[in-house]
């Protein structure tokens, strides 16, 4: 129970934090706007924002759900709710008042819990998608109005300039994504770290607490699964969305590799060449040189809470017998 609290001061204290360093960054790279994409992006961007918005409300609702299951009272709160067992023993003419503010507080404590860290990073990608997919739209559009041989030769200056201002502009709005991206990763991952380190205790803590107590759990297994279904879904929200914001980078390329440049004069081809090498530098919150936040971590999040569940399983056994 101290470790929830733990996590749950976590995600309020910093809640103001990251929200300004979000705010600041779709300030600054607020380029395109969803009324001026074309009819295909704006539905691919409803698309995903409907999927945002699904992933929000379960986790809301589940959040909710852990409050209510705490809320609702139990025969041994005194046992599993350490504040209860505090105010009965110091102060007993404050119980009722304190049941009645503690459980208002355990749904104030949920939502923070399951909102703060991932819909920060969740609502990030959610916004940086519309200037993603107009990026890779104006790469594929850079030989637009030129696709036919006749109009493309190393003599039309028309087209060379064309395709120079075209990638000038596309090349300064990579630049101002990447880097205002990248310092807002930078910023935030210090208390996606916090998040991921408390987050993890507190499952840890769930596990051990679960597999040593030694009375019986019957009436705490919906406080235990709902916790824990929270848990997991707040790791898979900040994992898939820190692997689609490393993705990023790879759509870019892959984009950039389609286009015909072979066309082009020597200068335009440079341009191309050092835009080619700086989308190739991933986009990624990173905790160390070799761990960010992707899937690959949250696979190594849940293979060790599976591991810790299994020898935790084991040492009971061995201990029954």
């Amino acid at each position: 129970m101290y470790f929830i609290f733990v996590y749950t001061f976590v995600c309020i204290i910093t809640q103001s934090y990251v929200t300004s360093i979000i705010t600041r960054y779709l300030h600054h790279t607020k380029i395109w706007t969803i009324e001026n994409a074309p009819k295909e992006i704006r539905e691919q961007v409803k698309k995903i924002g409907l999927y945002v918005t699904l992933y929000m409300i379960t986790a809301v609702c589940m959040a909710l759900l852990v409050a209510a299951s705490f809320a609702v009272s139990t025969e041994r709160d005194n046992e599993f709710l350490y504040p209860y067992k505090l105010c009965e023993k110091y102060f007993p003419w404050f119980k009722t008042m304190f049941m009645f503010v503690f459980k208002f507080g355990l749904f104030v404590m949920a939502y923070a819990s399951a909102s703060i860290p991932a819909f920060g990073i969740i609502y990030y990608y959610a916004e940086l998608v519309l200037q993603k997919y107009m990026l890779i739209y104006s790469i594929e559009k850079i030989n637009a109005n030129y696709q036919k041989r006749v109009y493309i030769s190393l003599d039309n200056k028309q087209y060379h300039v064309a395709v120079s201002q075209k990638l000038k502009i596309v090349i300064k709005n990579h630049i101002i994504l990447n880097k205002y991206g990248r310092q807002a990763l930078e910023e935030c991952q210090m208390f996606v770290f916090l998040f991921q380190i408390s987050g993890i205790v507190t499952m840890a803590s769930v596990v051990v607490f679960y597999f040593t107590f030694s009375g019986s759990l019957t009436d705490q297994y919906l406080r235990i699964i709902a916790l824990m279904l929270l848990s997991f879904l707040t790791v898979i929200g900040l994992a898939v969305s820190g692997q689609t914001i490393e993705d990023i980078s790879e759509e870019l390329t892959d984009a950039l590799v389609k286009v015909e440049w072979y066309h082009w004069n020597e200068i335009n081809k440079m341009k191309y060449l050092i835009f080619l090498t700086n989308t190739s530098k991933v986009l990624a919150m990173r905790f160390s040189e070799n761990i960010s936040l992707n899937l690959r971590l949250g696979l190594q999040i849940a293979k060790a809470f599976f591991t810790a569940v299994s020898i935790m399983y084991r040492l009971r056994l061995s201990r029954d017998v």
